[in-house]
């Protein structure tokens, strides 16, 4: 299966430097880690470049220009000082970090092409007479791909093709203006309508706009579904609740596709396979146990790892071991400190996952948990909506 070289409703990369650890001279590189910590990117940016010119403190210079521009959307050019780190300081610690930016957290940092995401290869355009979602087979089987270690699915918005990442714990369907721009599709018009919570940074929440399109996955068609719209988003765009809420779907992750069917086929049966799940807005909460403590979250397919904030895990009456030192990550709502903490036993219904880790964010406004790809990213499952059972099959 081929796998695309993201973002969750949740992103993240490993940052270098502690802001605190800034020696306060008054050089260019201070100043614009100054300018980077107030998320003023864009005077951040030409100070990082002005130190780079003056070689003051090159390597983290460049490192910090790659970060500028990915706050300030411009995917292209963070990949490419992101690859010049790796190449110009291969055996430091940027490095290291730079690297992964580039290759391990989803949802980042990565503006991929329509070449390297096959968009040239497919037909893309919705026919005049595409069925709605009221005459849609009795199923309809959709393959993904995996793609920063969450599955994505072939796309029509407005007849132009795209992908956009399966997210159960996405409300809304999302997409960037400069998805928008790269589809030749206009953006909205008008103020902005709403705020999304998010991890990471002071500002808790991210703004958007909303737009009315036709949305086509397979032979699915739903028209006027609303869409979120962000000034820019990483990766691509989001297929949430708001398209796949009303389905029941199984997702096989072996064979690489998604089965859609309009109404359950099964008796609402509570076995052992079988796990419970409640609509809390239009969420699909679980509760697991992290060594015996119920925990409720958010069973987000969109999440590449299990993740909840320092007060949630502290609530449920764990810390954060002393070893463990945190990295930086960037959230949709700016950048956070993480903790990467291993849990002795996580179980979610026939789910059992020994030492497995799970990502503690210092700032996640997100009200539960995410419970990600690293527990059932390798099994078969159903979300039967009509009943609220999730049944793992293997």
């Amino acid at each position: 299966m081929t796998k695309f070289v993201r973002q969750r409703l949740l992103l993240l990369i490993s940052i270098l430097l502690c802001l605190n650890s800034i020696p306060a001279s008054a050089n260019d590189f201070a100043e614009g880690v100054k300018f980077y910590s107030a998320e003023e990117y864009a005077q951040a940016r030409d100070k990082f470049q002005k130190a780079i010119d003056a070689s003051d403190r090159e390597m983290d210079a460049y490192y910090y220009l790659a970060l500028a521009n990915h706050m300030m959307g411009d995917f292209s050019q963070a990949k490419q000082y992101y690859k010049l780190v790796v190449e110009r300081f291969p055996a430091s610690r940027v490095a290291k970090y730079a690297h992964e930016a580039l290759s391990v957290f989803p949802n980042l940092v990565y503006e991929p092409k329509v070449s390297e995401l096959g968009l040239d290869k497919l037909q893309g355009e919705v026919k005049p007479d595409a069925p709605d979602l009221s005459v849609i087979p009795e199923h309809e089987e959709i393959p993904f791909e995996i793609w920063r270690q969450v599955p994505i699915v072939a796309a029509t918005i407005n007849n132009r093709p795209t992908y956009m990442i399966f997210d159960t714990g996405a409300g809304l369907c999302n997409i960037g203006k400069n998805h928008l721009r790269d589809m030749g599709l206009p953006e909205p018009k008008g103020v902005t309508v709403g705020k999304q919570l998010g991890a990471g940074g002071s500002k808790k929440t991210v703004p958007y706009q909303i737009m009315l399109a036709d949305l086509q996955v397979g032979k699915i068609l739903r028209k006027n579904v609303r869409i979120a719209v962000h000034e820019n988003m990483s990766g691509v765009p989001i297929l949430g609740q708001n398209f796949i809420g009303n389905f029941e779907y199984t997702v096989d992750n072996r064979a690489g596709s998604i089965t859609f069917k309009k109404e359950s086929s099964e008796a609402a049966l509570a076995d052992e396979r079988a796990v419970p799940f409640e609509k809390k807005r239009q969420e699909v909460i679980v509760t697991a146990t992290l060594n015996n403590v119920p925990c409720e979250m958010i069973f987000d397919t969109g999440a590449f790892m299990t993740m909840m904030s320092v007060k949630q895990f502290s609530d449920l009456g764990f810390e954060i071991p002393n070893y463990i030192e945190p990295t930086r990550a960037i959230g949709i709502a700016g950048v956070t400190r993480i903790w990467k903490v291993p849990i002795a036993t996580f179980r979610l219904g026939p789910i059992v996952k020994q030492n497995m880790e799970i990502a503690v964010a210092e700032d996640f406004a997100i009200p539960y948990p995410l419970l990600g790809q690293n527990v059932f990213g390798e099994m078969v499952y159903t979300v039967d909506n009509q009943h609220k059972l999730i049944r793992f099959w293997r």
